[in-house]
């Protein structure tokens, strides 16, 4: 059929002009179909982190048994201690993950070396510092550029587990720098890591695993559970896992409307003679 007979029989005929209703819903459907559908591949193909306790220390053996899991990409024990940060006299406190060397490069793709103790932080998480600050009126100054982000100097004391307060006073601080790492989105979870080598990590009842992509079976977090641990992080990995859902659910209906619409215009084009005869 020719474009200009097409178009006189749109302003004539009823029916043809909703088939062009149909032609127009069908392809907006097939559009939001490839969107959701890049975004889920996109979405189950990043890798993703999962935080795990045991109601005992990690030994080696079950480090073992997570890195020959499926899909697993990074393991790391992993040991939060609270850390005092001193900066132009006034004090302010954090929490730091600590994580083997292996996992820091893996992950974020920190390449730790020796000397001064360096702790690598979100924008979220040094949001919270500097607010701690600025209720003293200290404002952290942005030292030096570095290849992961905005370099800080500062000291610090990190508290080991029972240490009485008495001692800790009589602790002396040491020079530190913080590193807060570029970030491609915005976290709203504040994270705080630094390197801790193996001897005081064994003693940690935590573990954290990257995973190459997600789980959308749910086969993971049976055996994982089967394996002995829980995982801390199930809230964000729960919602994550909703949005994939909802991805799945447009694709799924999305795909149905446009065989709705294809069916459709087939039948409503039997049914117009004009339209036959162009054929």
């Amino acid at each position: 059929m020719k474009i200009r007979e097409f178009l006189r029989l749109r302003k004539q005929n009823d029916t043809v002009k909703l088939m062009c209703f149909f032609v127009l819903a069908g392809a907006g459907f097939f559009v939001n179909v490839l969107y959701h559908a890049g975004k889920l591949c996109h979405s189950v193909q990043s890798p993703v982190e999962y935080q795990l306790i045991r109601g005992s220390t990690v030994t080696n053996e079950h480090i073992r048994e997570l890195a020959q899991a499926e899909d697993v990409a990074a393991v790391s024990r992993s040991l939060d201690i609270p850390v005092t940060v001193k900066y132009q006299g006034q004090e302010t406190m954090m929490t730091c993950t600590m994580l083997s060397r292996a996992y820091m490069e893996k992950v974020y793709g920190i390449m730790v070396s020796g000397g001064e103790k360096r702790y690598y932080m979100n924008q979220a998480a040094f949001g919270e510092i500097q607010t701690g600050f600025m209720e003293n009126n200290v404002s952290l100054e942005k030292g030096d550029i570095t290849e992961y982000g905005e370099e800080y100097k500062i000291q610090y004391l990190e508290e080991e587990a029972g240490t009485e307060e008495e001692s800790m006073q009589q602790t002396v601080f040491h020079p530190a720098r913080l590193i807060v790492l570029k970030e491609k989105t915005e976290q709203e979870t504040a994270l705080i890591c630094t390197v801790e080598e193996s001897t005081r990590l064994n003693k940690a009842d935590s573990v954290r695993v990257l995973f190459s992509g997600h789980d959308l079976e749910n086969m993971r977090l049976e055996n994982l559970t089967k394996m002995g641990y829980e995982i801390q992080n199930e809230q964000m990995l729960d919602e994550e896992e909703y949005e994939m859902k909802i991805r799945l659910f447009h694709i799924r209906y999305g795909i149905l409307i446009c065989a709705v619409c294809f069916v459709t215009l087939h039948y409503m084009k039997k049914s117009v003679p004009e339209y036959r005869h162009y054929d």
